[in-house]
């Protein structure tokens, strides 16, 4: 699932943070040990030269020596751990706001997602239909050719809610610009009106996510996710 793979990814990216600290600290470790068993073989070297001094002139000269050496080599060891520190807080600093922006790539790409899969349903699994319905759609079948063929034939414009509700084709009707003068037949009369009549118009429905999309789909999408109509056409590319 998204969120699995969103916390899985930033499990990872974590660990490939911590990694490079553990060697840095492992290395600053290093460098401190190094330094206290240089002062130490220093300290060692000029005692000796103090021990072996004849007279107390070169002793104190021995020691002023050790003390400016010493001084000397702490302070390029001190200036060297400072920069190494400088360093990893640095590294440290840009590592963790990489991470920050990656997480954040992911979280808005799982967002993304989600508003994808909520805002529309279509090629869901329908529900399963008994076996023994066989007669009811043939029916079903039947009405849904008659309604087709008074939209085409008698331009009843009644009939294109349910056959978009109900048609397994892939294709809807909608009402399109009128072309010439008409009559609306309303209980079995013909009553004559003036300027063009509409005429029924057939879309055309794509594939989405790799399936063909139905009139049903589009009718039931429609009212799965309170769009309109035209809305659901769109958000599938087939009205542009």
């Amino acid at each position: 699932m998204p969120e699995d793979k969103g916390f899985f990814t930033g499990a990872t990216e974590a660990l490939k943070l911590a990694v490079p600290l553990v060697i840095q600290k492992r290395r600053l470790d290093s460098v401190e040990s190094r330094f206290q068993q240089k002062m130490e073989l220093k300290r060692s070297e000029i005692l000796q030269e103090g021990i072996e001094a004849h007279d107390k002139i070169q002793a104190d000269f021995i020691i002023d020596k050790l003390n400016v050496e010493m001084e000397k080599f702490q302070f390029n060891e001190e200036l060297s751990l400072d920069k190494a520190k400088l360093t990893q807080k640095t590294n440290q600093e840009s590592d963790e706001l990489e991470f920050e922006k990656q997480q954040e790539q992911t979280d808005k790409e799982q967002e993304a997602a989600k508003l994808t899969f909520n805002k529309l349903k279509l090629n869901t699994p329908k529900t399963t239909k008994p076996k023994d319905r066989t007669t009811e759609n043939r029916m079903r079948a039947k009405d849904i050719a008659a309604s087709e063929k008074k939209i085409t034939e008698d331009k009843d414009f009644t009939q294109i809610d349910f056959f978009n509700q109900y048609a397994k084709k892939p294709y809807v009707y909608t009402v399109g610009e009128g072309k010439s003068p008409w009559h609306l037949p309303i209980a079995g009369w013909e009553i004559p009106l003036t300027g063009e009549a509409p005429e029924p118009k057939q879309i055309k429905l794509p594939k989405y996510q790799g399936k063909q999309v139905y009139a049903e789909d589009v009718y039931q999408t429609m009212i799965d996710n309170d769009m309109t109509f035209e809305e659901v056409l769109r958000e599938i590319g087939a009205l542009k």
